[in-house]
């Protein structure tokens, strides 16, 4: 896997939670 392919899928996991948290609050 490249670093950029990693940093995607960090960023866009990162967005879910927020976004899941934020619904969740």
């Amino acid at each position: 896997m490249e670093a950029v392919d990693f940093v995607r899928l960090g960023f866009s996991s990162g967005a879910k939670v927020s976004l899941s948290f934020d619904e969740f609050c």
